[in-house]
């Protein structure tokens, strides 16, 4: 793909160097793993921060009444 090989020269490079190709699959799953881990634990640090910020937004208005705008930001 990146050297511009013709379908011949591509079919001729895949069987000359078959390991190559598996090689990439697992370089591109593993950056892809990473990428979902990461985004999960975002996705999780996230939800727990606003699971917090809403308990403490009712706790609040239980002591306090009905909050500004400026105190919910």
């Amino acid at each position: 793909m990146y050297a511009g090989l013709g379908e011949d020269e591509y079919q001729r490079y895949r069987s000359e160097y078959p390991q190559e190709n598996t090689a990439m699959a697992g370089i591109i799953q593993r950056a892809r793993e990473e990428g979902m881990d990461r985004g999960r634990r975002r996705g999780l640090r996230e939800g727990r921060i606003a699971g917090e910020r809403a308990v403490l937004e009712r706790q609040l208005q239980r002591r306090f009444g009905l909050l500004t705008p400026k105190v919910v930001e």
